[in-house]
């Protein structure tokens, strides 16, 4: 079985990267939904635990939501989720690290959050040379997810490309030219579905944010937040554009 699936006297485990935010190694763990949720001792439900599981989502659209302490977060049918609060993220996912969200998030959250762990080191001096540096963990961290989904997205639209120019431009009028292009149609679709999605995610979220007041509840700057968040659409909107092209 994978290790998402994996039981524990007939209860299915996830698989949980966590990412503490004092700079300890990230560390993978099996773990139950009840398990996850008493490790983090927030005010959360079992429900909120289901709505980040990737195993339970896959088929759902993704969905972000920003509360005091936590960030909430599926990325549907992409199979990950995360949960983030002021000290760790905790990834879900159907794999693990080797997932390309996951590795993307890690190496991002690695460059944003990293260097404030250094000792003697200047948050101003960082912060003149990318603002996120001065961003509190959960929004490095927010950050970092969504960077990983949208390359996710745009690296198999690339791979899209290159299967088009390589296979499909050679216009021969056989049953395996008929086969290459149907299964290029099935590959731009299923990843148009996935960017239309977390368009609809980051657009939802995004209207959330500009209703926001300067001084809320999350412990967040909505204008980081929004700006965050324009930027990713921006990304998503990109990649549909190039799939578009693609089928037409």
């Amino acid at each position: 079985l994978p290790p998402s699936v994996l039981t524990n006297g007939g209860t299915q485990l996830l698989q949980v990267l966590q990412v503490l935010s004092n700079g300890k190694a990230p560390a993978e763990c099996m773990m139950t939904r009840r398990q996850l949720l008493q490790s983090l001792q927030l005010d959360l439900s079992a429900a909120d635990v289901r709505s980040v599981d990737p195993r339970l989502r896959s088929h759902l659209p993704p969905s972000i939501e920003i509360r005091l302490g936590v960030v909430l977060l599926s990325f549907g049918r992409q199979r990950v989720g995360a949960i983030i609060t002021c000290e760790r993220m905790c990834v879900l996912s159907t794999g693990t690290s080797a997932d390309p969200i996951v590795r993307t998030a890690k190496l991002r959250l690695a460059d944003k959050w990293g260097p404030r762990l250094q000792p003697f080191v200047s948050l101003e001096e960082l912060g003149a040379r990318d603002p996120l540096h001065k961003q509190p963990f959960q929004a490095i961290a927010l950050e970092a997810l969504l960077m990983g989904a949208c390359s996710e997205i745009h690296a198999r639209t690339a791979d899209l490309l290159m299967y088009e120019d390589e296979e499909i431009t050679n216009r021969h009028a056989s049953a395996s030219f008929f086969v290459l292009v149907k299964e290029m149609m099935r590959r731009v679709e299923h990843t148009t579905r996935q960017s239309e999605e977390l368009d609809g995610a980051l657009v939802a979220i995004l209207s959330k944010v500009r209703a926001m007041e300067e001084e809320n509840d999350t412990g967040l700057d909505p204008q980081v937040l929004e700006q965050l968040f324009e930027g990713h659409l921006d990304y998503v909107r990109s990649a549909l554009r190039i799939l578009a092209a693609i089928k037409g």
